[in-house]
């Protein structure tokens, strides 16, 4: 599931301002098949979660600016872990992400943004038979801009729930 917010539309139903968080991947750098997604991480390495997620409307470049007109108010993207059975939930890994860095050109009514968080080896556990940790675990993945302007209702947050992904240690 993923979300977005705000979600906001003009009169006529055409976006001004809204986001999608378009992907999230799971990587192992050192794995194998480096750099492949891969759902099944080894505990003793450390693997990287891609989030991609882009802005769009017409309110996109005065928003913007406006929760970040000195350029240090950067987007913060933070992966979480809840464990589907017994485990651990908790916060793995989090970047940060200027505004000024998206990917596409101009950018004028839309931004797209991407950011790499690495999870280091040992943060997760791994299932063991007959224990009550069962190593699996579901990611959820949140972009948030604070604003800046000492209004509620100004901070642009996108989520997206999943993947989920087994720990399981290689040797």
């Amino acid at each position: 599931m993923q979300q977005f917010d705000p979600n906001l539309l003009n009169s006529v139903g055409q976006p001004l301002m809204q986001g999608d968080v378009t992907s999230v991947a799971v990587t192992e750098p050192g794995g194998i098949v480096a750099g492949l997604s891969n759902n099944v991480v080894d505990p003793n390495q450390p693997f990287e979660v891609t989030v991609e997620w882009n802005v769009f409307g017409g309110l996109v470049p005065l928003w913007i600016a406006a929760l970040d007109p000195s350029g240090l108010n950067p987007w913060t993207v933070s992966i979480y872990a809840e464990s589907i059975g017994g485990g651990q939930e908790q916060l793995i890994g989090e970047v940060t992400v200027p505004t000024s860095a998206f990917t596409n050109g101009a950018g004028l009514l839309e931004r797209d943004y991407t950011a790499t968080v690495t999870v280091a080896a040992t943060t997760l556990q791994e299932g063991n038979p007959g224990s009550n940790i069962s190593g699996v675990y579901k990611l959820a993945a949140v972009v948030f801009l604070d604003s800046q302007l000492g209004v509620v209702g100004y901070d642009l947050a996108g989520f997206s729930e999943g993947p989920i992904i087994e720990v399981e240690s290689l040797i």
